[in-house]
């Protein structure tokens, strides 16, 4: 035999179930939609940086904050050993320059 509580407390657990679903499909929509505008978002940040890209204003940049790197060396001073002399140095260079 069926009873009319029995009847309620099914659409009762049914209810429960379908709202506790919808809620759950409201937070994954809701988490899509999010990621949606923040992709959107980023995608427009992308497109204003690129436009902003400055080729000499980077390049100098990246010079400046990398100067020990790129500068140039200190002059080579010659310090003879001996009997060792700058013209005989000169020479010697002269000649492998030749060959």
């Amino acid at each position: 035999m069926l009873f009319i509580s029995d009847v309620c407390v099914g659409k009762a657990m049914d209810y429960g179930y379908h709202v506790s679903l919808a809620q759950i499909m409201m937070v994954g929509l809701s988490a899509e939609e999010h990621t949606c505008h923040a992709e959107q978002d980023s995608v427009a940040l992308l497109a204003l940086k690129t436009n902003d890209l400055n080729q000499r204003e980077d390049r100098q940049a990246f010079l400046q904050q990398y100067h020990q790197i790129f500068s140039l060396p200190k002059k080579f001073d010659f310090q003879p050993h001996k009997d060792d002399s700058v013209s005989c140095c000169i020479l010697y260079t002269n000649r492998t320059n030749i060959k």
